[in-house]
């Protein structure tokens, strides 16, 4: 960890330090962050120590709205109140002094601890400081760790960690996972990397978890993406037994749970259980202690929604607690919490078994895989992925806001606003009921109407920028920016639907480091042409463009003609463009030109296409069709199942067919070519299966990859339930039952047809026993060729690599049967109308031969997980002459910024940036790399990129103010990665736990920072950075 104070010397700056009263609090505990481990005494050797943990598992949304379970309402559907269970377990804890409890979602405590008074708020600090009121994770919700990306799962530690870090004080040191369907690689490393010294989860499959069992590797040290960061990213891992987060029989307590009663030890009463209970429960934890490896068990204390009449959970482990530990020399129990249980731990100071791989997919039965949540919901996963893009690409136009010398008070407080409300939005979405797809259809509703209001609180925000932006660098104002907020929709979802047949303006936004070449604009029809604006010729020029129509069908059958205008138009990277977009009747056609791809013909595999390559000129043999699975309706009564259907949940393919069909074949085909695109368009139609789709393929002159657009018509009701997949396979690979997969956007993860790295997988069910979840590639790889072929999609769905290099990702699902999971309901979306719904889902496709070139998986990640944004203007006001103030504002971001790998291999790199008040940013940089794409033997020395951090400073201050505005100092803080604790107090105070195989292992050598304060970005690597800014030049007029 570095303070930097950036001087004369290194900047060509004076120096002075301000800061505001409130940010002073933050910081201090932002720098001091003492070490708030337990200290335990006088610990026995044959004596077993029982940790009783008190919580309540509180779903943010689920069977219920997030505010239906925090206030109570509707409890015909469920019997859950957040706000009494928060409410009675404070008072409780107040009570007793020996008494402890562990509060998880920081949304529910939110808001209840915005109907405090500062009298209550003390005391809950107060008893944080003691120990018993323990947070743990802390995120706004508890994120799956299947469906969603790793930039949201930082994002939702990052805004609970903040709150809790503001209002008490406090940096949580354990995560929690009880619920979520599986854990990934990625979700361990960057929990290690928040400063978490262990991982509570409750979900295994059932296999790995007996076999944990008899081996006493309940616990476990966890080394994720070992190769990339080594034991940075190793944390102890607790797996609860019997996959429950719920206490022993007999002892669930809680009058909303399992009605097993009080726990009574007056003998004078009829109803004196305690001894029989007692007695149990030893007897229990006696044979649960021989599969654990020291002399302390956890056990919770707990539910889903318990603790709403809190004191007679308390009172029942009181009285189980005294009678317990008179009656039973050799146990003790005690009240405790995951930070006091993992101290003990640590205190023991043994070796721990190790694993390096994940734990997907998960199984409950052995017919019944949890792969199907990785698709469900497929309209909901979009929409997430779109919220990402759009609050990562708002927040960089919020930096230069709260950056700006002429912004007032009000406007730094209006963007903070917007930001929050967006944060929280997408913190909500990350539920693992939530972006999963597996709560009631009216929750998932709720879901999606907190995100389009949480963007419409933005937009206004963003369009006000967007016009100071564009006045300062062009010249050019406009009354009002809106924006198409639904990027694969049609031209009626766009702006343009009330302004047909006039000219406008585009304001394209690359809030990639990627430079893009090619934007598309929803038009109705092929009158327009384009220009792009030139600073250099300080007006609007001719640039390529053509306008490429196709039929688009609604749920209703209703057809129009919707039309994509594609431009030819570099944007760099964190850059903005201007299109004036002419409507001309008179528009010219683009000569034809490209050929990338050639479509064939039709076959048993589905349509063959011929792809070449652009680095060398070779050609691969490509067909793409799509499949479907029938799905389990259960009741089937097969030998040795359990008779539960495919459902929101569970993936389970039908039992006598049990892999896929084709689900429509080709009806029509159309082909479009110009000078620098080509497009073949493949309609699909039965009129007797009511089954519909098309498929789109592009190719651009200077994109590597084929880019595939699938549009899926609502999945008839007809024919029971059906799982449809969009396949690619390649004639030329032997990928040798072998496949890698990403780990929520990082790490590719090696897979293997019927194969578990740690433990012997017995199945039949080899289709849904082997899909994973994929949040960005699967890449096939034929090692004797060093050929791959790479896939990547748009956004959470299930995948696999079922036979050989067929890669296939599920695109929709609708099932008409309840899966016995919990969520009460199918899975069966119906629409506005009643139909279905359509699903449109974009994938891009690529060879790469290794020994002659490097893979553009990453680079196509990048401009997929930060797409272009387009603001559009009807009513606006051409630039006149601005050259003067253009000059000032015309500043290159990046310039200066990136030193590319000693390899000579280009990086892929992102920045994000995040506002804090204002002069005050966040800014993350990663390098999303990955040793996968370099040769065997590559060292992380020879993926590391530098960056500047002060140039890059310099830069926005200079884009944010103009060139001649000057700055008196930067500090520069390096914080862990959710940004609530110096990062070298966070190394500090973290457990170095030892692994039995510590002299079997080599770790990585991690490259170091360079003088003058160039930061080390090896692959794989994520750093965040506080900023803070300390102007010497006074506020300024506005220049609009």
């Amino acid at each position: 960890m570095r303070a930097l104070l950036l001087t004369l010397a290194a900047l060509g700056l004076t120096c002075a330090t301000q800061h505001h009263k409130h940010s002073d609090k933050h910081k201090s505990g932002f720098l001091q962050n003492d070490d708030k481990h337990h200290q335990h005494k006088d610990v026995k050797d044959n004596h077993l120590y029982i940790h009783l943990i008190a919580h309540s598992h509180d779903d943010v949304g689920w069977l219920k709205t997030v505010d239906g379970y925090f206030s109570g309402t509707k409890v015909d559907i469920q019997d859950a109140n957040v706000e009494m269970t928060l409410d009675t377990t404070i008072a409780e804890l107040l009570k007793d002094p020996r008494r402890r409890y562990t509060q998880v979602e920081m949304k529910f405590f939110s808001m209840w601890w915005k109907n405090q008074d500062e009298q209550m708020k003390a005391q809950v600090r107060a008893l944080t400081q003691e120990g018993r009121l323990e947070f743990v994770n802390a995120g706004w919700s508890m994120h799956d760790e299947a469906c969603t990306h790793y930039e949201d799962q930082i994002n939702n530690m990052m805004l609970g960690h903040k709150f809790l870090l503001d209002e008490v004080g406090v940096t949580p040191r354990i995560g929690w996972h009880i619920d979520p369907f599986g854990h990934s690689n990625a979700n361990a490393r960057l929990f290690a990397e928040m400063g978490f010294d262990a991982l509570v989860f409750a979900r295994a499959d059932f296999q790995d978890a007996e076999k944990r069992m008899n081996e006493s590797s309940m616990e476990w040290l966890w080394r994720p993406s070992f190769q990339h960061v080594g034991k940075k990213g190793q944390l102890l891992a607790h797996l609860m037994v019997d996959n429950t987060y719920y206490p022993p029989k007999y002892f669930g307590f809680d009058d909303n749970g399992e009605g097993e009663g009080p726990f009574v030890n007056d003998s004078s009463l009829s109803t004196f259980n305690a001894d029989w209970k007692s007695a149990w429960f030893i007897n229990y934890v006696t044979e649960l202690a021989t599969h654990f490896r020291t002399n302390h068990l956890m056990i919770p204390m707990g539910g889903d929604f318990r603790f709403i009449n809190a004191h007679l959970n308390f009172v029942s482990m009181d009285r189980m607690i005294d009678y317990i530990n008179e009656h039973y020399p050799n146990v003790t129990l005690l009240y405790s919490t995951p930070g006091m249980y993992f101290d003990s731990l640590y205190a023991a100071n043994i070796s721990w078994p190790t694993k390096y791989d994940d734990l997907f997919p998960y199984a409950d039965h052995p017919d019944d895989y949890w792969t199907g949540y990785f698709t469900s919901r497929p309209g909901a996963k979009w929409q997430v992925r779109e919220g990402q893009a759009f609050l990562h690409a708002s927040n960089w136009l919020y930096a230069l806001k709260a950056l700006d010398l002429g912004s007032t008070e009000q406007e730094i407080q209006e963007i903070l606003a917007a930001k929050n409300a967006m944060l929280d939005s997408m913190g909500i979405y990350q539920h693992h009921d939530a972006v999963t797809g597996t709560a009631k259809q009216y929750v998932a509703d709720d879901y999606t109407l907190r995100h389009v209001t949480a963007i419409r609180a933005n937009i206004d925000q963003v369009g006000k920028m967007i016009n100071r932006l564009s006045y300062r660098s062009t010249g050019l104002s406009a009354h009002y920016w809106s924006q198409c907020t639904v990027n694969n929709g049609t031209y009626l979802d766009c702006p343009i639907v009330n302004n047909v047949n006039k000219s406008f303006i585009v304001t394209v936004h690359n809030p990639s480091v990627q430079t893009q070449y090619y934007q598309r604009v929803k038009v109705p029809h092929t009158a327009y042409s384009a220009q792009a604006w030139s600073a250099s010729a300080n007006k609007f020029v001719d640039v390529n463009s053509t306008v490429v129509c196709h039929k688009n069908r609604f749920e209703n059958g209703y057809s129009i003609q919707d039309c994509d205008m594609w431009v030819e138009n570099k944007v760099d990277g964190k850059a903005l463009s201007w299109l004036f977009i002419k409507y001309d009747a008179f528009a010219p056609v683009s000569a034809p030109g490209m050929n990338r791809f050639q479509y064939l013909t039709e076959n048993a595999k589905g349509s063959l296409f011929s792809v070449s390559s652009p680095e060398d000129g070779s050609s691969h043999y490509v067909t793409f069709q799509i499949r479907y699975y029938q799905a389990d309706e259960g009741g089937d009564n097969y030998p040795n199942t359990d008779n539960v259907p495919s459902g929101a949940y569970i993936f389970k393919p039908k039992k006598d067919m049990q892999f896929s069909l084709p689900y429509v074949n080709v009806t029509r085909t159309e082909s479009f070519n110009s000078s620098f695109m080509q497009q073949t368009t493949l309609y699909y139609n039965d009129a007797e299966t009511n089954r519909s789709a098309r498929a789109i393929i592009r190719a651009f002159a200077k994109n590597p990859a084929v880019e595939f657009e699938v549009l899926l018509d609502p999945l008839p009701a007809s024919g029971g339930g059906q799982e449809v997949t969009a396949n690619f396979f390649a004639y030329d690979l032997d990928s040798n039952d072998t496949f890698y997969t990403d780990s929520n956007g990082l790490e590719m993860q090696e897979r293997v047809l019927n194969y578990r790295p740690t433990w012997t997988l017995s199945t039949d069910e080899p289709i849904s026993a082997n899909y994973y979840p994929i949040n960005s590639a699967i890449v096939v790889r034929d090692t004797k060729q060093n050929l791959s072929m790479v896939v990547t999609n748009d956004r959470s769905q299930g995948g696999s690599v079922l036979d050989n290099a067929h890669i296939e990702f599920m695109q929709n699902r609708r099932l008409f049967f309840d899966d016995s999971r919990g969520v009460g309901e199918p899975l069966s979306e119906d629409g506005r109308l009643g139909l279905g719904i359509q699903v449109q889902a974009t994938y891009t496709l690529h060879f790469v031969n290794l020994t002659a070139t490097y893979s553009k998986q990453r680079f196509q990640q990048l401009i997929i997980d930060d797409p272009l944004q387009y603001h559009f203007a009807f009513n606006y006001t051409l630039p006149e002459s601005a050259e003067a103030v253009k000059a000032e504002y015309q500043v290159d971001i990046l310039k200066d910024v990136v030193q590319q790998s000693a390899s000579g291999q280009p990086a892929p790199v992102k920045f994000q940036l995040f506002p804090m008040e204002r002069n005050v940013l966040l800014v993350r940089l990663e390098n999303v790399g990955d040793l996968f794409d370099y040769p065997n033997g590559t060292h992380l020395a020879n993926t590391t990129i530098y960056i500047d951090i002060p140039t890059l400073a310099k830069n926005l201050y200079y884009q944010a103010n103009g060139k001649q505005a000057q700055l008196s100092g930067i500090n520069i803080v390096e914080s862990q990665m959710s940004g609530n604790q110096n990062l070298t107090n966070m190394e500090k105070n973290k457990f170095n736990w030892k692994g039995l195989d510590d002299n079997q292992v080599v770790e990585p050598t991690m490259p170091k920072d360079l003088p003058n304060y160039l930061v080390a970005l090896p692959a794989q690597s994520i750093r965040h950075f506080y900023v803070e800014y300390v102007p010497l030049t006074q506020k300024k007029e506005e220049v609009m």
